[in-house]
């Protein structure tokens, strides 16, 4: 029993039209590739789906297979009003041309965080594999860099904020030992002044006794040994 003949018209279901655009997709991508091979084509083929998404095929670079074929469809020299028409549809291919550079840069940012790498070959894979391997080292050269730096800045505040430490141990000590000096000259002169005073004391009592035994010995008499015996020595 043969197939039924398709209806050429929009698929109203979202997940049926989905499904389709995928299948149909992958197929004229398959065809393109197996053309590109079979017949040593050179092909460039861009489809965008209704959101806009990018899928694209080329056998070789599609820059410069764009390129080719704007040079090819703009080489014939054109008058008058074909000459207008020429600009602008040169302004509409230079327009399309920076359009397909553009969605091939967000399919390669894509590539790069791991998204539609189905449709890409063992060539462009390995591309993209260097292509990570050298952004990987310079993130790390970068990284390193910045860790050095770092490290260094860190360095620089731990080194000042022990000189500062030292700085004040060496004030705080400076303060403790004329605390301690003065203390000790205040110590010397009390013992000093103890000194002195005792001596005054000394001084004082033998004073008063000499006073004392003066007056004794004047009440006392006149004779001789009594005045031998108050010119004695008290002390």
């Amino acid at each position: 029993m043969g197939r039924g003949k398709v209806v050429l018209e929009r698929i109203q279901n979202k997940i049926n039209r989905q499904v389709t655009f995928s299948k149909r997709r992958n197929g004229l991508l398959k065809k393109a590739f197996e053309l590109s091979v079979l017949c040593d084509a050179e092909i460039a083929l861009i489809i965008f789906s209704s959101r806009g998404k990018l899928f694209q095929y080329s056998s070789t670079d599609i820059n410069r297979i764009i390129e080719k074929y704007r040079q090819c469809c703009f080489n014939i020299s054109q008058t008058g009003d074909e000459a207008g028409h020429q600009s602008e549809q040169c302004l509409y291919q230079e327009l399309l041309l920076l359009r397909v550079k553009h969605e091939s840069l967000q399919r390669t940012q894509r590539n790069l965080l791991g998204e539609e790498l189905e449709t890409l070959s063992m060539k462009e894979l390995h591309s993209l594999e260097k292509q990570l391997d050298r952004t990987l080292a310079q993130a790390r050269k970068h990284l390193s860099q910045k860790l050095v730096s770092r490290i260094d800045e860190l360095h620089g505040k731990v080194v000042a904020e022990a000189v500062q430490v030292v700085v004040e141990a060496v004030q705080v000590a400076e303060a403790v030992q004329m605390q301690v000096v003065v203390q000790v000259a205040k110590a010397v002169q009390v013992a000093k002044a103890v000194q002195v005073a005792e001596a005054m004391h000394v001084v004082a009592r033998r004073v008063v006794a000499e006073a004392v035994l003066a007056g004794w010995c004047n009440n006392w008499g006149s004779s001789g040994q009594e005045k031998r015996m108050c010119s004695l020595p008290l002390f």
